[in-house]
């Protein structure tokens, strides 16, 4: 009986997975119909979609379209009150897309309207609540500090995409540890280099904190210099127009040679950093917590620089 039993649930999730797979086969095809503009053959397709289980909110919006063009227009209503049921919510975009312009005249409009407006606002407060536009400040209060940590925990923990990783790393062991290391930052920077670090542990490319806007404009320039590999050797081949290159007084253009450093600073409009050596740019902290300093050197006598490493460290790991 428990055989039985156990081949039955595995029949079931078999059947529920090729329903799934099915789902989206019928979608892409119905996607392909739609660009196609065989509307009649989309339309169909997008119906195979939701019978083999299919919860697109976005399939069923232009499954609506696709009716609407052929002038269904019960089949299109249906299809937009299962698109906002399944949560889609750019009233916006409904508002101006030319493939639903048979259907504002029709009473069902409104509401279907309304619907998204619902889901939108639902969406607002739950992803993008107003709550978190705090004005930045430069050492923000212990509070907001927490939330922010707790609020990127959760994001993760919820929405990463391996969550495999998480279990490795403990995710939560991690978000606990952090919180005696957030409560004894004494700065905004501080504070989001903690951060930093936690989302570093996932090792993913497309995971970042970012610095608010307000500290890129005062503590941080880029050096806007375009570099070529070159035999292993990273080269500046470009220097922009706006960028002014500093001559080091004491070295003669005439005898510069090459590995001689030639360049004692750098200034931009606005300044980088209120002016910084080239001889030494330190620190240079990146998100793998390395921070390395540059030296700038001569290779050829065509305004051609050399960017070596001089020194390197790391800090936690």
């Amino acid at each position: 009986m428990k055989k039985n039993a156990a081949i039955l649930l595995s029949l079931l999730i078999l059947g529920s997975a090729l329903s799934a797979q099915s789902a989206d086969e019928f979608t892409q095809k119905a996607r392909q119909g739609y660009h196609q503009k065989q509307f009649v053959q989309a339309a169909a397709l997008y119906e195979k979609a939701f019978a083999a289980g299919s919860t697109d909110a976005d399939a069923a919006y232009d499954a609506a379209c696709c009716y609407a063009l052929i002038g269904g227009r019960d089949k299109a209503f249906e299809f937009l009150k299962k698109a906002g049921g399944l949560g889609w919510s750019n009233a916006d975009h409904a508002r101006k897309d030319t493939d639903l312009e048979s259907l504002r005249t029709d009473p069902r409009w409104e509401p279907a309207l309304a619907l998204f407006d619902k889901n939108a606002k639902y969406a607002q407060v739950m992803w993008a609540s107003p709550c978190w536009n705090i004005p930045y400040a430069e050492d923000l209060p212990e509070d907001v500090k927490i939330a922010g940590l707790s609020r990127f925990w959760s994001e993760v923990k919820y929405n990463f995409a391996f969550p495999q990783k998480l279990t490795a790393l403990d995710w939560d062991a991690l978000y606990l540890g952090s919180i005696p290391r957030i409560r004894a930052t004494r700065s905004t920077v501080e504070y989001y280099e903690v951060l930093q670090e936690l989302c570093a542990k996932l090792q993913d490319g497309h995971t970042n904190i970012l610095m608010p806007n307000e500290y890129w404009k005062t503590r941080v320039g880029r050096l806007g210099l375009q570099t070529r590999l070159v035999e292993g050797r990273v080269l500046v081949n470009r220097i922009p127009a706006k960028m002014r290159l500093i001559r080091n007084p004491t070295i003669d253009s005439n005898t510069s040679r090459a590995g001689k450093v030639v360049f004692s600073s750098i200034s931009r409009t606005p300044p980088i950093a209120n002016r910084v050596s080239l001889l030494m740019i330190a620190p240079l902290l990146v998100a793998s917590r390395v921070i390395i300093n540059m030296r700038i050197t001569i290779v050829s006598r065509k305004r051609q620089l050399a960017i070596t490493p001089n020194t390197s460290r790391c800090r936690n790991g």
